[in-house]
């Protein structure tokens, strides 16, 4: 059998009840699974130990997609803005059905999202679910092999800024996001796997790494309110991700060198349920 290489590999998110779907060229993938097992024991005929496996746990597995963020060229084809399809249907209780190549995994949660912003590189994301255990041993080629153009991938010197005066100098040289989704999977007899997640809380964190920060020590821990409008080259909207008033600081910085500009970072958190 030959070696099978990918370059911007095909994964697709259909989300439960809704009628998009979304897809990642994804730079990196990871797809992990293990049996939880307990080792057991027993003395069998003629004096002989029985050594055995139990089951100790669920069947399930985890993905992790990496992708520059953009949008689709064509309206009639894939919704390629799989960023913004993630924050609208799959931050709560919402699961889907995630296909990589022609391989599916059912009952799909999102357990964290991230993104990276930096000033002349594309805007990169970072998903990870929680699945159901797969039903299909092997991943096949997949059916879908169209390319995002060029002029829609979104860059961090395309990305609008708002907001946050009371954080940074304004003079934001990256920015770090993330949105985590603790969840207690929920079993049932019959089923050898988590039949769904039940949401815990959802918390996003955002940390902001400039030429300055407002304050060295913020005594009273507000934050403030904070948004970026992530873009592509045409300018259209991909996302927005955004810190409310109710965020707070968990950490700041300063940082210098003889002869060097002075470097801060905060890093915000903020309770979304």
């Amino acid at each position: 059998m030959p070696v099978l290489t990918y370059k911007d590999f095909p994964c697709v998110l259909f989300p439960e009840g809704h009628a998009k779907d979304y897809c990642f060229l994804a730079q990196s993938l990871s797809l992990t699974f293990s049996n939880k097992l307990t080792e057991s024991w027993s003395f069998g005929r003629n004096g002989q130990d029985i050594k055995e496996f139990g089951i100790g746990g669920s069947r399930d597995c985890s993905v992790d997609i990496a992708w520059a963020v953009g949008t689709s060229g064509n309206p009639t084809s894939l919704n390629y803005n799989a960023l913004s399809g993630i924050l609208y249907h799959m931050t709560g209780n919402n699961s889907g059905l995630l296909q990589l190549g022609t391989h599916q995994l059912k009952g799909a949660y999102l357990s964290k999202l991230s993104v990276s912003i930096q000033p002349m590189m594309p805007v990169i994301a970072n998903a990870s679910f929680v699945c159901s255990p797969p039903e299909v041993d092997a991943i096949g080629a997949s059916p879908y092999s169209v390319a995002i153009p060029p002029s829609k991938i979104a860059y961090g010197y395309s990305t609008v800024i708002a907001g946050g005066t009371n954080l940074t100098d304004g003079n934001n040289a990256s920015i770090q996001f993330s949105l985590d989704c603790d969840r207690t999977p929920s079993y049932r007899l019959g089923d050898s796997g988590a039949y769904r997640y039940l949401l815990n809380s959802i918390t996003k964190e955002l940390t902001l790494d400039a030429t300055n920060i407002q304050n060295i020590i913020n005594f009273s821990g507000y934050g403030d309110v904070f948004s970026a409008t992530i873009k592509n080259i045409d300018s259209e909207t991909v996302a927005a991700l955004s810190m409310s008033e109710a965020s707070r600081v968990m950490s700041q910085s300063l940082t210098t060198q003889d002869g060097s500009i002075l470097n801060g970072s905060v890093s915000l958190r903020e309770i979304v349920f």
